[in-house]
């Protein structure tokens, strides 16, 4: 009985990792930008350029690496507190939240350089 929520736990990480990669909504597309008097043809190859940049934050290995230390941390909670089921629990659960912390972090990270890079160009950057 016990190993259905451990392979259900075990789903539920491999999604979110596969889930930090994905492209639906991409948080880079958030930033604003006054284009009033703006040269649209040199924005959209500025745009481009920037989105580049903010792309190299990688969002797939920060939730990955904020899953493993979700799962190291939860379960050494997990076994000093309690037994090995709750090392388990603990692990996962904390994995989770790691990962999804992480996920966050790492898409404010990029949307930041995305900015940075925008407002270097000279453009107004709105939000």
């Amino acid at each position: 009985m016990t190993k259905l929520p451990i392979y259900t736990l075990i789903y539920s990480l491999i999604l979110l990792v596969g889930c930090s990669s994905s492209q639906y909504k991409d948080p880079m597309d958030n930033v604003i930008v006054d284009t009033a008097g703006v040269d649209l043809n040199k924005y959209y190859a500025d745009l481009a350029e920037c989105k580049a940049f903010a792309k190299k934050v990688d969002v797939r290995d920060q939730t990955t690496r904020g899953v493993v230390g979700g799962v190291i941390v939860g379960s050494v909670v997990g076994a000093i507190i309690g037994n090995s089921d709750d090392a388990k629990r603990g692990g996962g659960a904390a994995g989770v939240l790691g990962g999804i912390e992480a996920n966050a972090e790492a898409r404010k990270e990029q949307n930041k350089v995305m900015r940075n890079c925008l407002v270097g160009r000279g453009y107004s950057v709105l939000n």
